[in-house]
């Protein structure tokens, strides 16, 4: 890098010659220009056409870019949209398996044994409504408290979820 006798000005050609270095103080001396005007100046031809041309192709580019990141949110939550739609179809279709089985089923919390739901031949089996089934303890159903223990113990030492009959009363 070679510098000049201005104080103001840094050559920054790597290979400057003297005569290069002195034409460019007397141009940086003739239009007082500061290191920083001058750069400005010689990146973009110091035109005022130019610059706006500068500054409008970066402001398109940032338009540009909100454009695009408010499409890619679109389509992120036009996915999430379907994934809801989907996950409330197989809702219904899995609710109205379950409601429609020829089977009682009662679906309660293994370690009180309290009903969280049933379905209609449940309700049917037991000659009462879901309100009162629901919430009420699994073991006022069944003949054989041991028995239900005994399922209760296998299924916590295989530590899977399963179905298990059980004699109710």
């Amino acid at each position: 890098m070679a510098a000049t006798s201005n104080p103001n000005w840094i050559c920054c050609k790597a290979a400057a010659t003297a005569l290069e270095a002195e034409a460019m103080e007397k141009l940086v001396g003739a239009y007082h220009m500061t290191p920083w005007r001058e750069a400005f100046a010689l990146g973009c031809g110091g035109s005022p056409s130019v610059i706006l041309a500068i500054l409008a192709a970066g402001l398109l580019a940032i338009l540009v870019g909100v454009w695009l990141y408010r499409k890619r949110g679109q389509r992120q939550a036009d996915v999430l949209r379907e994934w809801l739609r989907r996950e409330a179809s197989l809702s219904r279709q899995y609710r109205e398996l379950f409601e429609n089985a020829n089977d009682a089923f009662l679906i309660f919390e293994p370690v009180t044994a309290l009903i969280l739901d049933v379905n209609r031949r449940a309700c049917n089996m037991y000659d009462t409504n879901r309100n009162e089934l629901t919430g009420s303890n699994f073991k006022e159903l069944i003949q054989n408290e041991r028995s239900y223990e005994e399922e209760m113990r296998r299924l916590r030492e295989r530590q899977e979820a399963a179905g298990f009959c059980v004699a109710h009363k």
